[in-house]
Parts: structure tokens; C-alpha cells; sequence
């Protein structure tokens, strides 16, 4: 499943630069794993999703966090029972946090190559 298998420390999933795994870095290596491209980058991640209501939700998606009305600052896999995985430096790096730790509208999308492939594999 996307965005399993990661150990909290992040070593598993491997930096993308700078030794760090950063938030759009965790994003594209679970979608990697899963054979689907994403680039290295919140907002342009958002650019290649489809936006879905929470209630459609299925682990595997993704949960962007705008900073204001405009700008996408942080994003996360949503891994189901209101817990994502991500790199959140504040609990210590990569790991699994409540999915409304961080405060503001949340926005639940699911990359387009996921609908191509039949779907968030669960």
C-alpha cells in the first residue's frame, strides 16, 4: 500500500538532497514504490490530482495543507483512521501524526496516474 512501510526515522525512504527527507520528498517516494512519478514539489504535486471530498478519501491519497489562500506548503499520504505519514519536523522527522495536527482546510486529492491505475491501492 502507498505510503507503508517507512520507518519513523525516514531512513528507509532516503533523502531526495540535502540528507532530509522532506515532506514532497515522503509523497514521492510512496508513490514511487507504487510505479507512479511525482515531482519533488507540494504545489506542483497538487498540479497532477485530482481534488476529492474527505469522505472519498482511501489511504494512499494525498492531504495538501495551503498556507493562506494561495500557496500549498505542505503535503502528506493519507494512510486511513485519521493518520497520515510524513515529514513533520516538530514530532521528529518522518513519521506517522493525526492528520489534523496541523490546523487550516485540508485539501484530500488523489494523483491523476493513481485513477489510471485503477485506483489508490489499498
Amino acid at each position: 500500500m502507498i505510503g507503508q512501510g517507512y520507518s519513523p526515522d525516514g531512513h528507509s525512504i532516503g533523502s531526495c538532497g540535502g540528507g532530509y527527507a522532506d515532506c514532497s520528498c515522503v509523497s514521492m517516494r510512496a508513490y514511487a514504490a507504487a510505479g507512479i512519478s511525482l515531482p519533488h514539489n507540494a504545489a506542483a504535486q497538487l498540479l497532477l490530482c485530482r481534488v476529492i471530498g474527505r469522505a472519498q478519501a482511501a489511504p494512499g491519497d494525498l492531504i495538501f495543507m495551503p498556507l493562506g489562500e494561495t500557496h500549498i506548503s505542505h503535503v502528506a499520504v493519507y494512510l486511513g483512521r485519521g493518520q497520515t505519514i510524513e515529514s513533520a519536523p516538530s514530532h521528529g522527522g518522518v513519521g506517522v501524526v493525526p492528520e489534523g495536527y496541523q490546523p487550516g482546510p485540508h485539501i484530500f486529492a488523489r494523483p491523476l496516474a493513481a485513477f489510471a491505475a485503477g485506483g489508490v491501492r489499498r
